[in-house]
């Protein structure tokens, strides 16, 4: 069950915001329409903890799309947009998420992900992968692999790689060739 602010009115304008980003963004679409019959992620949960924006919504609900079980929580406390986050709860995407977090709430949505069992992270800045490395109720969550988007995350999970404690592979996104 998700935890948002939600109002019809929210839902409402983020669903706008959500089809405003997505007409924007054809590459995503093509690949999502190009994929979406096969359901390639079908049977895959997947756990984001990215800033829940309208640019954000595409790639979850693209996600959901190719058949993958989403959820997801604010990358920061102070970024999430509510109307995004109640369009994607109406869309039977598990989210964790609300503008003005407490630091406990916010580790709270955090332990929320990770209790869906998700097979693949989607991380911004390492606080659910660190969780789920360090914190022992999630050592056995069957995670095949992660990404990480920022600099200080891929510090964060280079430390735990260098510990000896890496139990997944990560992909480390600002490193990646493009």
């Amino acid at each position: 069950m998700s935890k948002v602010k939600s109002t019809p009115k929210l839902v409402k304008e983020g669903k706008l915001s959500y089809e405003w980003a997505k007409s924007h963004m054809p590459i995503l679409n093509n690949t999502i329409d190009r994929l979406k019959k096969s359901k390639p992620l079908k049977g895959v949960t997947i756990g984001f903890c990215l800033h829940i924006t309208k640019e954000t919504s595409v790639l979850l609900m693209g996600a959901k799309e190719l058949g993958a079980t989403v959820a997801c929580c604010g990358g920061n406390p102070l970024t999430t947009q509510d109307n995004i986050a109640a369009f994607l709860a109406s869309q039977s995407i598990h989210v964790y998420a609300w503008h003005g977090q407490s630091v406990k709430d916010y580790d709270w949505c955090i332990q929320q992900v990770l209790n869906h069992k998700p097979n693949i992270l989607t991380d911004d800045g390492a606080d659910m992968n660190v969780k789920a490395h360090f914190d022992k109720k999630y050592k056995d969550l069957p995670i095949i692999g992660a990404t990480e988007e920022t600099t200080a995350g891929v510090t964060r999970i280079r430390a735990v790689e260098n510990q000896g404690k890496l139990r997944y592979p990560v992909i480390l996104v600002n490193e990646a060739y493009t």
